[in-house]
């Protein structure tokens, strides 16, 4: 079965391994794991400062197991049991009127690429600060993961034939991920959200017996996406955020850090990813902190 690291390298997107055998990737300028799944790393500085130099990012990310599973500021999302008798009465009800109201189906890529690009640029209307690719550059993106239908599975979620929403899924051994989500405005008031994440929860988790994750904490918007997976039973899975710069983007974030509270009060594009990284900081250093502080409560 086809794996994430051979599509990126097929995709010829570089790949960098790390001393302890660790696989990384870039993205938006960050060295990050090179899997959509939850994993743990454990690279040591060299490694790290090396693997900036020749990927050319201005900084890694990377997580590392909690002690004792201790609560920490950094989670991936998952779900790895779901029996839909367990959810409460509300719940329950908007899952079975969006079921009603709503079908969901596996659909192509070629379909998608054809006939998703409304539902995906009318998502973001919900979204600030945010603006969706172009249909060229979208289009280009479906179009990748033709021909890794292992790799790689659709679905939509129909009202009336027309689409509401779709779901990128990612499926490697006994690992599936929810990639990319995105919902028509028009389709939330018939609950397509509840449609949907019903579906791919008795899909993947209660039939198939995967863990089906949903990403790590979000440092630049907040769709509540992750409260509304909660009441479906998903789970926060604590770790520790690890975070290490590029020699002159370490000076510009600890010259920045003081006036961080400052610099998220801005509006505006230019203003959203300083106060990522600067809040990405923040709980990098909550999560030291507790990691330090964890030894000593034992004693």
């Amino acid at each position: 079965m086809a794996s994430y690291v051979e599509w990126l390298k097929h995709q010829g997107v570089p790949v960098y391994t790390d001393e302890q055998g660790g696989q990384w990737r870039t993205y938006q300028r960050a060295l990050v794991p090179a899997s959509p799944f939850p994993v743990h790393m454990a690279p040591d500085a060299r490694s790290v400062r090396r693997l900036l130099r020749e990927s050319g990012a201005l900084l890694a990310r990377w997580t590392e197991e909690a002690p004792d599973a201790d609560a920490t500021e950094w989670w991936y999302v998952t779900c790895i049991s779901y029996n839909p008798g367990l959810l409460s009465s509300n719940l329950r009800s908007k899952v079975s009127r969006g079921s009603r109201r709503n079908i969901v189906k596996k659909v192509k890529a070629e379909w998608l690429m054809r006939n998703g690009y409304r539902c995906y640029a009318a998502a973001f209307s919900r979204y600030a600060y945010a603006t969706p690719m172009d249909e060229s550059t979208w289009t280009h993106g479906i179009r990748s993961t033709i021909g890794w239908e292992e790799l790689f599975e659709y679905w939509g979620v129909f009202r009336d034939g027309e689409l509401m929403g779709y779901c990128q899924a990612i499926v490697d051994g006994h690992e599936a991920c929810t990639n990319v989500i995105k919902y028509h405005p028009d389709g939330l008031r018939d609950y397509a959200g509840y449609a949907l994440t019903h579906h791919l929860l008795e899909y993947y988790v209660k039939e198939r017996g995967y863990r089906l994750s949903n990403g790590s904490r979000s440092i630049s918007h907040d769709t509540n996406m992750q409260d509304f997976l909660a009441k479906f039973g998903f789970r926060k899975e604590y770790c520790l955020l690890r975070v290490a710069y590029r020699p002159v983007v370490d000076l510009a974030v600890r010259a920045l850090y003081p006036f961080r509270g400052l610099i998220s009060s801005l509006q505006g594009r230019r203003a959203q990813p300083v106060s990522a990284i600067l809040f990405q900081e923040e709980l990098k250093r909550r999560c030291v902190a507790g990691a330090l502080l964890q030894p000593a409560m034992r004693k």
